[in-house]
């Protein structure tokens, strides 16, 4: 079923939104995503060189997805930048110095 199934999962919601896009995180798999009747795409995680803390992790994708957007970045690389931020909330503790740890990290 959708549960261990990304793309069943994305529609799944799709049937019962009508969002324009659907994020789905998929913890250490990265995320799926999609356009409203559109094909399922992966973005693979970008995984810290240690996992200290997950909590919170989705809402950093979330964060990432919303401000991507504002920005005006194509859907496929405001995925790809939320699963790389949500990477580096995994390697801390809290979500305390995110935003400077994640530039010092070359993320703008």
């Amino acid at each position: 079923g959708g549960r261990s199934d990304p793309a069943i999962a994305l529609a799944d919601l799709a049937r019962r939104t009508p969002a324009r896009l659907l994020v789905l995180g998929w913890g250490i798999e990265g995320a799926w995503f999609c356009i409203q009747g559109g094909v399922p795409q992966h973005c693979p995680a970008t995984p810290p060189e240690q996992v200290v803390d997950t909590l919170g992790a989705g809402d950093v994708l979330n964060a990432g997805v919303i401000d991507g957007l504002l920005r005006g970045i194509s859907i496929g690389e405001v995925v790809a930048r939320a699963v790389r931020l949500a990477g580096i909330k995994c390697g801390r503790v809290g979500l305390g110095g995110l935003v400077q740890a994640a530039r010092e990290q070359g993320f703008r």
